[in-house]
């Protein structure tokens, strides 16, 4: 639930970071989307989402109540945490491999709430793409009927 004066960052432009910009744009709490480059902006621009490079917001000093770190890096996390204002939430979407070296002393004395969140509510979520405030164009590849699952299988394992 987001509050009159919330705003919201989306660390990461993979398809995750699409579908959930998409999800809090639906609230109508502000938000942008951010990644190390522009050419993965138009995909969230013919959205109507908001972008910015990480690297310009973090030189800006820039904070958000509310940011998700869908990258998957630990440098990610990093910027992340660094975008979040004192008691606002960061909320972890991805995994990645390793340790981080982010200064979790922040998440401490900035009282910030750290949450995981592997999935999240299926009812909302089959919402939003049913009322398509949440589109998915572009994100599938291909479609398979249920007879070909395990052909289906073998393509989502190939680059």
């Amino acid at each position: 639930h987001f509050k009159h004066d919330d705003t919201a960052a989306v660390v990461g432009t993979g398809k995750l970071g699409i579908l959930i910009a998409q999800a809090i744009a639906s609230t109508h709490t502000p938000v942008v989307v951010l990644g190390r480059r522009a050419d993965a902006f138009p995909r969230f621009q013919e959205r109507g989402l908001q972008t910015g490079l990480v690297s310009d917001m973090l030189a800006s000093g820039r904070k958000f109540s509310l940011v998700v770190d869908c990258t998957g890096s630990a440098n990610g996390f990093d910027s992340a945490l660094n975008m979040t204002r004192p008691s606002g939430t960061l909320v972890m979407k991805s995994t990645f491999a390793g340790n981080t070296d982010a200064n979790l002393t922040k998440v401490v004395v900035d009282e910030i709430t750290l949450v995981g969140s592997r999935c999240g509510p299926f009812r909302i979520a089959l919402q939003l793409l049913a009322t398509q405030l949440v589109s998915v164009d572009g994100l599938i590849s291909h479609r398979f009927p249920l007879e070909q699952a395990a052909e289906a299988v073998k393509m989502a394992a190939s680059p």
